[in-house]
């Protein structure tokens, strides 16, 4: 199957954010969803809410411990309207254990805005008792934010997304 540019450009940017802060890429081990590696993360939610000028795609995804995943595509997404998928469980525990050596929860609620035309993307992470909640106005967050915010969207590209009907 050939993958178009978008994915094979979120699978590899992906792989590097998982790689630089994690160590681990290419790896596909069998790990329950109560893996102790994932910590108290329960749920992992991206919502990109772009204000730029031009084609921006806006789309929100909630990961779950359980391996279940959704998706909602709208303007200029590579897919529109509703999606679930099961079987996600290697890249819920991957992006957990990215933002728990993140260090994730002492990130600033709000980073940005620097411009006019800058793109919006909000990244929550809860567990048991709370959630964290990031709004990255522009891309003015730490690098950290950025590859965690990369590894979501690599995430997405690689799932098998099946539409709601």
């Amino acid at each position: 199957m050939m993958l178009t540019f978008t994915k094979r450009a979120g699978l590899v940017l992906a792989c590097l954010s998982l790689t630089v802060l994690a160590g681990t890429c290419n790896r596909t081990p069998n790990l329950s969803p109560n893996s102790p590696t994932t910590g108290d993360v329960q749920e992992i939610t991206c919502e990109r809410i772009f204000g730029c000028e031009g084609r921006c795609p806006v789309y929100q995804v909630v990961l779950r411990k359980d391996g279940s995943a959704s998706y909602e595509g709208t303007r200029y997404a590579e897919r529109k309207g509703n999606y679930r998928a099961t079987g996600t469980t290697y890249y819920f525990i991957q992006l957990a254990k990215l933002i728990e050596n993140s260090r994730f929860r002492e990130f600033q609620d709000t980073y940005g805005p620097g411009g006019t035309d800058e793109g919006l993307v909000i990244t929550s992470v809860a567990d048991g008792a709370s959630r964290k909640t990031v709004t990255d106005y522009g891309s003015h967050g730490p690098i950290e934010l950025w590859a965690i915010e990369m590894a979501i969207a690599g995430s997405v590209a690689q799932i098998d997304w099946q539409k709601d009907r």
